[in-house]
């Protein structure tokens, strides 16, 4: 499979169960990329649980074409302040 990404992608960060853990999925144009890392877990699980606002973006995008490794950039802040990712 290869995906075919582009740093103006919108992403989507939604829980989803894994076995005994929560896990956090990537989901850009609603198709599952990939999950958040193990050591960031508890801190997104912090900022989802606290109704904070979440914005994302895919920043830069490494790795091979059949299995990418992607960097988002978050921007993460109370709800109504936090400036958009994509803000220049």
């Amino acid at each position: 499979m290869q995906y075919f990404l582009d740093t103006s992608a919108v992403v989507k960060l939604c829980h989803q169960e894994m076995g005994s853990d929560l896990a956090i999925m990537v989901l850009v144009h609603d198709r599952k990329i990939g999950n958040i890392g193990r050591g960031l877990l508890n801190t997104f699980h912090r900022w989802l649980n606290t109704e904070s606002e979440i914005t994302a973006v895919i920043e830069k995008i490494n790795g091979r074409p059949d299995r990418p490794s992607i960097m988002l950039y978050i921007a993460v802040g109370p709800q109504g302040q936090v400036e958009h990712a994509f803000a220049s």
